[in-house]
């Protein structure tokens, strides 16, 4: 099945009208990506009022069914473990980002009020090659670019392949007005640090427990040294930080420190 790529602008109402022609299943992937609070007027444009277009142009066009790829970060924070069940919890304390995306997320139970039969997935943070200067690709580019902190804390990942999987099998299914979270694991960010540098094999910077199943991180981690510099993953240079939301919990090593690791 040959797959076009128009990347219209998510409030170009006349593009996106053209890019619903002849089609009856919508797949909403679409977002902007940024934690830093500044960015929160893009944010709301791009995934509240963007969504908002393309809910109402999938019931004017009495799309069949619309497939919305939300985040973890709309069921909030909470002290409990978070299910499908778990609700927001108010705008305190959380992130520009997953304020934009529970708004988005609103525009869509709308559409299932109005007529829209509708499938949400809630992901972790998504692994997977080919997007190397946003989102979970920075992960990758910074850890080549020789970061070495990593936030305290602990989030979800999942493998962009599941999450396609997830979607088809969910959109060719019954299952109407519901929403699936998606997670392969609860991993720290210093896990993930040295994950992805034993796949980069670079040197290790950080001391944690591996998992034995390192096949994502593996696959983009080669597919970014081949893109980006030529050579394959054995000869990539350091590793990764990923900071997000724990600005205040930084664990710095000095270089004394990174020798004797």
């Amino acid at each position: 099945m040959a797959v076009e790529e128009p990347t219209p602008d998510l409030n170009d109402i006349p593009k996106l009208t053209l890019a619903f022609e002849d089609i009856t299943y919508v797949y909403h992937c679409a977002a902007y990506i940024s934690f830093d609070p500044s960015d929160y007027k893009k944010l709301r444009n791009a995934n509240i009022k963007g969504t908002a277009n393309i809910v109402n142009l999938c019931i004017s066009n009495a799309i069949k069914k619309l497939c919305y790829v939300s985040s973890i970060a709309t069921l909030g924070h909470h002290s409990k473990k978070i299910n499908e069940e778990t609700y927001w919890s108010g705008n305190q304390d959380q992130s520009a980002y997953a304020i934009s995306k529970y708004g988005a997320e609103m525009e869509v139970w709308r559409g299932t009020q109005e007529g829209i039969p509708t499938v949400i997935v809630n992901p972790g943070v998504i692994i997977g090659p080919g997007f190397w200067n946003t989102g979970s690709g920075l992960l990758f580019k910074l850890a080549y670019k020789g970061q070495s902190y990593a936030a305290k804390g602990v989030t979800a990942y999942v493998d962009v392949k599941d999450v396609v999987l997830a979607m088809t099998q969910l959109m060719n299914s019954s299952i109407e007005n519901e929403r699936y979270i998606l997670a392969s694991a609860n991993v720290s960010y210093q896990e993930i640090m040295s994950m992805i540098c034993k796949a980069l094999l670079c040197r290790k910077y950080v001391r944690t427990y591996f998992f034995a199943d390192q096949s994502i991180f593996c696959v983009a981690a080669d597919k970014f040294c081949y893109l980006h510099t030529g050579i394959n993953s054995r000869d990539a240079k350091l590793l990764i930080h990923y900071v997000c939301n724990n600005h205040g919990n930084l664990r710095i090593f000095c270089k004394e420190e990174r020798r004797k690791r």
